[in-house]
């Protein structure tokens, strides 16, 4: 089957482009003729999503970037278009012309305005029925920006989005995110869930770490939806002296990076910033206990499930996806969204038993090779495939 990926950017940036680079790697290892447009250049900082050729910018306002798409896809005549794009409404419609299309939602960019599901002001979930009232909610619960023009120009791309999905076949990773896209209005039997495979994992390269504390892991846009000044605060309360790893960057890590100098004295708080493959594996090689402290709905939370398969126990808040392949008490714990004390808890509970955290963290491993393998996620991503072009009409 020839295959084409519709994407932002050519390198890995986050959970989504890991999951198309093992896509990509998973599709080809099946037999399939897979390539990748993307739209952004990839940073030479970053791993490759796979190797592709670069689309052009996503604003159609004048018609070229349809034409550079229209061409591109006339150029590799695929049986199968796999957009990663539900905010920019054109993408999808304009490549249905060419082929069938599954359209591919990582995020929240179809059930709420701003793409995240959360209250900043509140520090909890948003859980309503997305509308023209979220436009008040942004100004009182701080969703995003409090300007007007960047409060309604979010509000109506993402009208325009939904209005372009309908009728589409569109892929999810969460049991949790197909229920808030049918709050949204999308019709429920047009979803399908089919959660994250496990990515190939590279071979870990040892971080220089002289610290004797147990060492804790995060990683991610440090932003305040990722909960990363609440695992600060968790770890305080954990009742052990641990050496915190934070990898990733984002426009929060100052703020966070301040809250933890506040912190007490009896930790070791490390920012490392993005890391390649190897060095992030390296980290998580060493880690006793992975966080994922995210506060919004996580959609999935790939970087927990990346520490399972690396044989790593999970502490986690119950938001979103993330109880669909954290099974609490066995591959790690889970605490009511938000409750800090009851993360730093469960922190402490397995910083204090070695024991237990690694049963777990063998249980999360043999839990990721069973129910997450990437060939099997292949097999049900191909029967995707074979639903929409049996539904597919040029015309239509």
């Amino acid at each position: 089957m020839r295959i084409v990926h519709l994407a932002r950017y050519g390198s890995v940036r986050g959970g989504a482009e890991s999951y198309v680079a093992a896509l990509c790697e998973g599709q080809r290892a099946a037999g399939h003729d897979v390539a990748l447009l993307y739209a952004r250049e990839p940073d030479a900082r970053r791993p490759e999503v796979a190797s592709g050729a670069l689309l052009g910018g996503l604003d159609d306002a004048d018609g070229s970037a349809g034409e550079r798409l229209d061409a591109a896809l006339a150029a590799r005549a695929p049986d199968v278009v796999h957009a990663h794009l539900p905010d920019v409404a054109w993408v999808a419609p304009r490549a249905k012309r060419a082929a069938p299309v599954v359209l591919a939602v990582h995020d929240h960019r179809l059930d709420c305005p701003v793409g995240t599901r959360y209250w900043a002001a509140w520090k909890r979930a948003c859980d309503i029925r997305p509308g023209p009232w979220c436009l008040a909610y942004n100004v009182a619960a701080h969703c995003g920006s409090l300007k007007a023009n960047a409060t309604l120009r979010p509000y109506v791309g993402w009208r325009a989005a939904l209005r372009a999905a309908r009728g589409l076949r569109i892929q999810v990773f969460s049991h949790a995110v197909r229920a808030l896209m049918t709050k949204a209005g999308i019709d429920e039997a047009a979803v399908e869930v089919t959660p994250y495979p496990v990515p190939p994992l590279p071979l870990p390269r040892p971080p220089r770490n002289d610290d004797r504390r147990p060492v804790v892991l995060a990683s991610g846009r440090i932003t305040k939806e990722k909960g990363f000044a609440q695992l600060v605060d968790a770890v305080d309360r954990s009742g052990a002296a641990v050496h915190l790893v934070i990898a990733g960057e984002g426009h929060s890590r100052s703020s966070v990076e301040r809250h933890a100098a506040s912190a007490g004295g009896r930790h070791r708080i490390t920012f490392t910033g993005w890391l390649d493959a190897a060095d992030l594996a390296g980290w998580r090689e060493a880690a006793s206990v992975v966080a994922v402290p995210s506060m919004w709905p996580e959609p999935f939370g790939i970087v927990g499930l990346e520490a399972m398969a690396a044989g790593k126990p999970v502490v986690a808040f119950d938001t979103g996806g993330i109880r669909e392949w954290l099974v609490d008490g066995e591959t790690g714990a889970l605490a009511p969204a938000g409750d800090v004390e009851a993360f730093g808890r469960a922190l402490g509970a397995l910083l204090a038993d070695e024991a237990r955290a690694r049963a777990m963290g063998e249980a999360g491993r043999a839990r990721a090779a069973s129910v997450f393998a990437l060939d099997a996620h292949v097999a049900r991503v191909d029967e995707l495939y074979r639903v929409v072009r049996e539904a597919w009409r040029p015309d239509a």
